[in-house]
């Protein structure tokens, strides 16, 4: 590998004062570190966890050794080790936490290989930022002869005390389980009697709160005895009861005049919308009258003196759909006067519907009373004046009177040459708004 990646994946450089990561001590002490302050049992968890494709076949040896060379460099193997080596050996850290420096770290290392105690001392030493290159290389010089003097020892020695390091791997688990469980319990127990200590708070204070309102309730029935042993409260009792019935009576009378208020309310919006109906009807059939009685001068006055100006159809063909049959000679006769032609149809009560189309053809403007004619007829002359761009008037009765009012707004459309063809097809005014009523 050259220079440049080889420096590419070097270990930072720890700082003089912050303890060094597992990856970054001597790679030359990560074999001694893997085998002295881990055990297998660490490792195979380590690989089951990390999911480490590790051959069934391999030895120990083989574990131990693909471990110490993953170590190198900062990645999922050597940070979880880390965690595993930081937490496995908390006390022994925070043991040589307390040492300042160089002659310090070396009386505690001296300490702990005189009590045999050598796997966290010797993690905590090599991390230790006091540490400096010669310490920790002693360190490792006494746990390479340990190692030695360990291999020179009985067999049968080290498969018992793998056995009891597996077996104590066992114990550690279990019993950090069980510290959780009674963790867990001991929350549960502070719980449940902080909860009874906040029932019985509750309930002492029902308690004390009943046990007041008893005695209010007490004083109060003594005094509701005393008072019903007098003869005030016997007046009093006499006064109230006919306070009530006086008070019943007004409030039954307030109920009759609010019903009364309601039906007169009512009764008057009634009238009102009946009023406001009759003067439109009245404006109506008053200008009718006027129509009529214009017409009726024309006809009938010898003077030339006129109400109103005279009707002038100026020639238009004037088709008049359903209405009252015996009025019809008159119709007539008034159109032929107002210088028009008159075309009638029953609107299909004694002649067929078909022929409504080839009439309402016939004509220039349609009159249509909506009063006395089948809405069927009425609707195919509206559509039919609408497609031939013709006038149609909706007249209000089938009298004469309103009949002369029709003829008076054709006669105005006729005349005025500024009403486009479009807005003649159907005449706005009173009349639309009875048809659609």
């Amino acid at each position: 590998m050259c220079d440049r990646c080889t420096n590419r994946f070097a270990a930072p450089v720890p700082g003089p004062y912050r303890r060094k990561k597992l990856w970054e001590t001597d790679p030359k002490l990560h074999c001694s570190i893997i085998g002295t302050c881990l055990t297998l049992g660490d490792l195979r968890r380590t690989a089951a966890k990390l999911r480490v494709d590790i051959p069934a076949h391999f030895e120990d040896y083989d574990v131990h050794g693909h471990f110490a060379g993953s170590v190198g460099r900062p990645g999922p193997i050597s940070k979880a080790l880390h965690k595993i080596l930081e937490r496995k050996h908390a006390a022994a850290v925070r043991r040589f936490g307390k040492a300042k420096d160089t002659d310090a770290v070396n009386a505690l290392w001296a300490r702990c290989l005189e009590d045999g105690d050598i796997p966290g001392p010797f993690w905590a030493l090599i991390t230790h930022p006091a540490s400096p290159p010669k310490v920790v290389w002693n360190a490792f010089g006494h746990v390479h002869m340990l190692s030695h003097l360990l291999g020179s020892s009985n067999s049968a020695d080290i498969r018992r005390l793998k056995s009891l390091e597996d077996e104590r791997d066992v114990l550690v688990e279990d019993l950090a389980t069980a510290k959780r469980r009674v963790a867990e319990g001991e929350f549960d127990v502070r719980r449940l009697m902080e909860q009874h200590a906040d029932d019985i708070r509750e309930l002492g204070l029902r308690l004390h709160s009943a046990q007041s309102a008893a005695s209010r309730l007490e004083v109060a029935e003594q005094r509701i005895r005393d008072l019903e042993n007098d003869q005030t409260h016997q007046f009093l009792q006499s006064r109230l009861a006919e306070t009530e019935q006086q008070l019943a009576a007004e409030m039954e009378m307030r109920q009759r005049d609010a019903g009364n208020v309601t039906g007169l309310g009512s009764e008057l919006a009634e009238l009102r919308r009946a009023n406001d109906q009759l003067q439109v009807a009245l404006s109506a059939a008053t200008e009718e009258c006027e129509d009529l009685e214009a017409v009726l001068c024309k006809g009938l006055a010898n003077s030339g003196e006129r109400t109103r100006a005279a009707i002038d159809l100026c020639g238009s063909r004037i088709v008049y759909v359903g209405g009252r049959t015996a009025l019809v000679p008159h119709l007539r006769a008034l159109v032929q006067r107002s210088n028009g032609s008159f075309v009638y149809h029953d609107g299909g009560i004694e002649e067929k519907g078909e022929r409504l189309s080839e009439v309402l053809a016939q004509g220039d403007a349609v009159l249509c009373p909506v009063d006395c004619v089948s809405h069927g007829a009425c609707r195919l002359a509206k559509r039919v004046c609408k497609q031939r761009s013709k006038a149609f008037v909706p007249l209000r009765s089938s009298g004469m009177s309103s009949f002369v009012s029709g003829l008076r707004e054709i006669a105005s459309v006729i005349k005025t040459d500024q009403v486009d063809v479009k807005e003649a097809l159907l005449i706005p005014g009173k009349m639309n708004r009875n048809l659609n009523a």
